[in-house]
């Protein structure tokens, strides 16, 4: 997601509290929330959750956020 627009700007804080990545691809920049990713390395995994240790929990969530990037905004 690139954040734009001043509406988007507002939203900030929810899109650090998702852990929505914010991509710039024409200047090969990425932001990751790190306060998402502590939140991640924190959790507590077992077997009975969908991610048995912080290293899978954090490589889905880097993946899925590729993933909703990819073609959602480009710039001419």
């Amino acid at each position: 997601m690139y954040i734009t627009s001043r509406g988007a700007r507002n939203h900030r804080v929810q899109y650090l509290a998702a852990g929505t990545c914010t991509f710039q691809t024409c200047s090969r920049l990425i932001r990751i929330p790190v306060s998402y990713l502590i939140k991640l390395l924190q959790d507590t995994y077992d077997a009975d959750t969908p991610f048995r240790n912080p290293q899978m929990a954090v490589h889905h969530w880097l993946l899925i956020q590729l993933l909703n990037v990819i073609g959602s905004y480009t710039v001419i």
